[in-house]
């Protein structure tokens, strides 16, 4: 986690009144630099927290489709599979495999 962020960036979630969860720091190393430069920069304009900055900041706070079911559970999903690192993604697909050919076989509504 330490190795993503800049010395200011470490000093900036040093200084939240909260400390954050792990889980919230593992998700923010994983961001692309541009975003978590966005999400520091959300903090310092007084966002409520990491978790808080980072969801103002993610790519898709202003993609999410305002469509139906459908498109919100393909961005949640293409969205998680983005984050999710090689291990975890091949652990998915194995997990998944079967629903996921059963899926593909069937005729596309």
């Amino acid at each position: 986690i330490g190795e993503t962020l800049t010395p200011d960036q470490l000093a900036a979630l040093q200084a939240l009144p909260t400390p954050p969860a792990v889980r919230d720091l593992i998700a923010l190393s994983k961001e692309t630099a541009e975003t978590r430069a966005e999400v520091f920069s959300r903090l310092s304009s007084g966002a409520d927290g990491l978790k808080a900055a980072m969801k103002a900041a993610s790519p898709s706070a202003a993609t999410t489709p305002a469509g139906s079911d459908a498109d919100r559970d393909f961005v949640t999903l293409q969205e998680a599979w983005a984050r999710a690192g090689n291990t975890g993604r091949r652990r998915f697909l194995d997990w998944a495999h079967a629903e996921i050919a059963r899926l593909m076989a069937e005729p596309q509504a």
